[in-house]
């Protein structure tokens, strides 16, 4: 509003100082009234841009399986072992870097992220949510089974690794900067296997957005 402000006092100080150009009252507000929307249109789209659903990892699954013998050992059993079916899945960053790509075993796959919000003026300045994938790792379906089968976790590499200290800071509040509005570790989990217990097959994107880390369908994927 600041700007449309100082455009009206340009536009009627030009005028009020050639008399060739009789001022009209019904001009300027008109044209104020134009400058105001379109300030106004300005401001929400670049709102609404810098607060969608930023697209932070897309996840592949290959369809590729393969068999592989586990011991594993619950608080509450004896040790235990058994043949587990493997998946393939690949994890590439927003650019189609390739971050992971591993055989997992279990009902689920989850990508855990640590995950910075930002006040929403600041989003007008042009900063946006940011998130650093941390870990992948596997889940299953029902409490029963998650207490009863192996889990598995790897650490993802941070992409660029002289900015982790920078960000271990601001993540764990130990830099205070104006405009952080929350830092939350957040999952999200994907099938390993379809409704008839096939190996899925096709791609996700992982998305921040003000509902937090969430998935959504590759549609252009083959």
């Amino acid at each position: 509003m600041s700007i449309v402000a100082v455009i009206m006092t340009i536009f009627l100080y030009r005028r009020l100082k050639s008399p060739k150009t009789p001022f009209s009252f019904q001009k300027f507000v008109a044209w104020g009234c134009l400058y105001t929307v379109g300030a106004f249109v300005a401001v929400i789209s670049a709102f609404f841009h810098l607060t969608e659903d930023k697209k932070v990892a897309k996840i592949i699954f290959t369809g590729q399986t393969h068999s592989e013998w586990v011991s594993w050992k619950n608080p509450n059993s004896n040790l235990e072992g058994a043949w587990l079916e493997n998946y393939e899945v690949i994890v590439e960053d927003s650019h189609g870097k390739e971050l992971a790509r591993q055989y997992i075993y279990g009902d689920l796959v989850g990508l855990r992220a640590e995950v910075l919000t930002i006040h929403w003026p600041f989003h007008l300045l042009g900063f946006s949510n940011l998130c650093r994938l941390e870990t992948l790792y596997n889940g299953y379906r029902t409490p029963t089974r998650h207490n009863l089968f192996p889990h598995l976790a790897s650490p993802l590499s941070f992409s660029v690794p002289l900015l982790q200290s920078l960000w271990a800071k601001i993540y764990h509040n130990q830099w205070k900067i104006p405009g952080i509005k929350s830092a939350t570790l957040e999952s999200a989990y994907l099938p390993l296997l379809t409704a008839d217990l096939k190996p899925t097959q096709g791609s996700y994107w992982l998305v921040v957005g003000n509902s937090g880390l969430t998935s959504l369908f590759d549609a252009e994927a083959p």
